[in-house]
């Protein structure tokens, strides 16, 4: 394939909506740059289940590495969750930097579409560029992707990223971290 695949692992103490991982990730994507002839106009973020929530986190905290954001089968509210460790304030106005891609499955006994919607929705109201799909028979798997694939590919061809935006967006309760775009 024409593209670089950066597969990083987390694990529990080391979600991806821990600064350690985040840094992890930055520190990565750095490093594959710095190795090989990156277009950084075409870098992604995307995961499954918990990398899918990583994805949501991700383009909250560090959307300016990345071109769009793509999350399969994962859920902004587990974010919320205070059990789960998601360090300060998160603000999904910050996702409107990183245009959103979003697959559930209405099936789905963790995170079900219907549970993702009103987070949609939301965005949507607040002009986040956002794409979701559901897969009404799917649960928490993959099983759509052959259907899906063409459409995924498509909208990463679609959204690289925008050199110079003629509108930034970026809330932050914090001035010693994640406090630029």
């Amino acid at each position: 394939e024409p593209q670089l695949y950066l597969n990083p692992r987390a694990w529990e103490g080391i979600e991806w909506w821990k600064a350690s991982q985040v840094d992890n990730v930055v520190n990565l994507v750095d490093a594959v740059k710095r190795k090989y002839n990156v277009d950084e106009s075409r870098v992604y973020v995307t995961g499954i289940s918990d990398g899918g929530t990583g994805t949501y986190f991700m383009g909250m905290r560090e959307a300016t590495l990345f071109s769009a954001c793509m999350s399969l089968n994962g859920h902004p509210a587990v974010l919320a969750n205070p059990d789960v460790g998601a360090e300060q304030q998160l603000y999904l106005n910050n996702l409107a930097n990183c245009p959103f891609y979003a697959v559930n499955g209405g099936e789905d006994p963790l995170y079900p579409a219907v549970s993702v919607r009103p987070y949609i929705e939301a965005m949507k109201r607040g002009a986040i560029p956002v794409n979701f799909t559901v897969y009404p028979d799917a649960g928490h798997n993959t099983a759509w992707w052959p259907e899906e694939r063409e459409f995924y590919e498509a909208f990463l061809a679609e959204h690289p990223r925008l050199e110079h935006p003629a509108k930034v967006t970026w809330s932050t309760d914090r001035v010693d971290r994640y406090n630029r775009f």
